[in-house]
């Protein structure tokens, strides 16, 4: 079967799925690493804040600035600066088609505005025009991938119904943080795990080499999970978080995902599993369960990293996870919160180095398998 390189990716099959072997090693540089120093960046900057928030709450320090502001710039800086340009990276590769450099440096511009100013005072004007330009780059990407909508099946056709569905949760967090500071929680949990579940886990599955996610059961199942982490808890989003953990398990099962990985996100279908025994999902599960998706699988997949890194972050990832579970359980807070420090405190250190190795050596090239047609192949995993 005949294929066609495009300008930005890599080569694009004319099928009505796109394929699950992404591309060459060789391709990888020119493709993936013009995001590499904000990434990094992204990396060391949102890591030392969750550290120094978490060693404030267990007592071994002073916050330069006032807590809620801190946190604000460390969730946005970690969604803004890291996890959306390594979407942009995997979608790329896939075919689909991303902003260009122009926007890209606007957004980078408006990320670290948002991030400072976060910091220094939270939800004010600066913040909210720097978010409202981050707000018009995604959807801008929701619109160029929207032949996703017609050309792919499963889960990956909703990336840009998700990124639309993101934006939404915006303005009613910005009011609410200063009226209703629970509801505002509540939003933010729902936002991050719309954003994590519907828009980013689907690419990072495909990336990987993983089996296809049927949409008409993962769509469902990840909105109604992600409304029960949020504002709207119930048995029906048990059931999902039940559906939800049993699909992404089966569709790693596959030995072309690397064995780290196939570990990752089996236990992240077990957490899972595990808040659907909770009608209302305790806070410190929830939040522990989305730092172990945005620190340990969901990254490692996105950038394809070696096995080893994949490992090393998925544990420290697991050991925030437990951390911060714990808390609800009575454990002591400067325990619970020493340990979640110093687990963030490794896990940037482990990011940060395979990272750079991932850069510097890109992970083998994957094999076309013989016989078999370019769409159903799978890429080696990373050794």
């Amino acid at each position: 079967m005949k294929r066609r390189a495009t300008r930005h990716g890599p080569a694009e099959l004319p099928s009505a799925e796109l394929p699950s072997a992404e591309l060459p090693s060789a391709e990888l540089p020119s493709t993936l690493w013009p995001y590499r120093w904000p990434v990094l960046v992204g990396i060391v900057v949102t890591a030392s804040l969750g550290v120094a928030l978490r060693s404030a709450l267990a007592g071994w320090l002073s916050l330069p600035g006032e807590f809620p502001n801190l946190r604000h710039a460390h969730s946005h800086g970690g969604v803004y600066v890291v996890l959306f340009p390594l979407c942009l990276v995997a979608w790329r590769d896939a075919g689909i088609a991303t902003p260009g450099r122009g926007w890209m440096r606007l957004y980078f511009a408006a990320c670290a505005v948002a991030v400072v100013t976060f910091a220094w005072a939270g939800y004010v004007l600066v913040s909210i025009v720097a978010s409202t330009l981050i707000a018009t780059v995604w959807l801008a990407t929701a619109y160029l991938g929207r032949a996703v909508l017609r050309r792919a099946r499963g889960a990956l056709r909703i990336m840009p119904l998700a990124f639309l569905a993101t934006t939404l949760f915006v303005p009613p967090i910005a009011m609410a943080t200063r009226s209703d500071p629970a509801l505002a929680d509540a939003l933010a949990h729902s936002f991050l795990a719309t954003l994590f579940l519907l828009a980013m886990l689907p690419i990072a599955l495909h990336r990987i080499g993983a089996g296809a996610l049927d949409a008409r059961v993962f769509v469902p199942a990840a909105a109604l999970s992600a409304a029960h982490l949020g504002v709207a808890p119930g048995p029906l989003g048990s059931i999902a978080l039940v559906v939800l953990g049993i699909q992404v398990s089966y569709a790693v099962r596959t030995r072309t995902v690397a064995l780290p990985l196939r570990i990752g996100w089996t236990l992240f279908g077990a957490g899972a599993l595990g808040l659907a025994v909770f009608p209302i999902p305790p806070h410190h599960l929830t939040v522990g369960g989305l730092h172990y998706l945005l620190l340990g699988p969901l990254p490692a997949s996105l950038a394809l990293l070696h096995a080893r890194g994949s490992g090393w972050m998925c544990g420290c990832a697991a050991a925030m996870a437990g951390a911060l579970g714990w808390a609800n359980w009575g454990l002591a807070a400067a325990t619970t919160h020493g340990a979640a420090a110093v687990a963030g405190g490794v896990w940037m250190i482990v990011a940060t180095l395979s990272f750079v190795a991932r850069w510097r050596a890109p992970p083998p090239q994957h094999q076309w398998a013989p016989g078999r047609p370019d769409d159903t192949a799978r890429p080696s995993p990373p050794r």
